[in-house]
């Protein structure tokens, strides 16, 4: 059986790689793969915070340190891309409600809505 000190450098290795996959996924936006990587990283984090608690080795700290500044990279880039794609989606909105304030004025009475306005109106 291995002891805390050993279990906490094997988590430390997992949650590396785990970062490292998360990173791939956040650049490439692969959206599901980051969602896939984080619910692996949950319980990892959960277990190495009970492991923790128990040394006060200085070499492991400082490893956990590394690690959340690689994760704290990471999830800046995701806030920067879940940013961009509200403001995508914001403008998105605001043009849909343009056309369909002034969609009306293009029509005649009685008829209908081009087939690309109907979504819209």
């Amino acid at each position: 059986m291995e002891d805390p000190e050993q279990a906490i450098t094997r988590l430390l290795g997992a949650l590396e790689v785990l970062f490292d996959q998360e990173t791939i996924h956040v650049s490439s936006s692969d959206h599901s793969g980051v969602l896939a990587a984080q619910a692996k990283i949950t319980p990892i984090i959960e277990r190495l915070a009970q492991l923790c608690a128990e040394t006060a080795n200085p070499a492991i700290r400082a490893k956990v340190a590394v690690l959340l500044a690689k994760r704290r990279v990471t999830e800046d880039g995701l806030a920067a891309h879940i940013a961009r794609i509200r403001g995508e989606l914001n403008r998105t909105h605001a043009a849909q409600h343009r056309l369909a304030r002034i969609a009306p004025a293009y029509l005649t009475r009685g008829s209908q809505a081009p087939q690309r306005l109907r979504a819209v109106i």
